[in-house]
């Protein structure tokens, strides 16, 4: 009885994958796991959005760096695409984000380090909210000028396999 109820807790907690009848499997690691975390000390008020934006920000200077070292060509290929999908639409356009989260994610998934991608998923819904309401304020024909730039600056260092003008591009994001 003990080990079952050990087996049903890990699995609530999504480390096991338990069937009747089949032997307890570790699960993969799931992004949401984390995103609960996220989503709870936010709502609790235990932590900001401005946090979660700091800790994003020292998390991708040091992803756009590694990605410079690490990507494959077909990578940067991938990374090269979606950096020309924001040139596609206006910033006001709702679909900009989620073409903007792709280069995050794309960018991730170059370093080759499975917690990059993982993190980025988890804190999707703040950084998202706290785009929308950052684009709300912000949008002019200037601005979404200079976040397109500073997009392909990030790109270009990354394709160009500078990891130093990488992390200073993302910095400058």
């Amino acid at each position: 009885n003990v080990v079952r109820e050990s087996y049903r807790a890990l699995a609530v907690v999504g480390v096991l994958s338990v069937q009747s009848g089949k032997k307890p499997r570790i699960r993969e690691i799931d992004p949401k796991l984390l995103a609960q975390f996220f989503s709870y000390a936010a709502a609790t008020s235990q932590v900001s959005a401005q946090q979660i934006l700091e800790l994003r920000r020292v998390i991708e200077i040091q992803t756009a760096a590694l990605a410079a070292s690490n990507a494959t060509d077909e990578e940067l290929q991938h990374i090269r695409e979606a950096g020309q999908r924001l040139h596609e639409l206006p910033l006001t356009d709702p679909e900009w984000i989620q073409c903007d989260y792709a280069l995050h994610v794309a960018i991730a998934e170059a370093v080759h380090n499975p917690l990059f991608p993982i993190q980025l998923l988890a804190l999707r819904a703040p950084l998202e909210e706290s785009m929308r309401i950052g684009m709300q304020s912000m949008v002019s024909s200037h601005t979404e000028s200079s976040i397109v730039v500073l997009h392909d600056r990030l790109v270009q260092a990354i394709c160009s396999r500078d990891s130093v003008a990488a992390a200073y591009a993302m910095e400058q994001h």
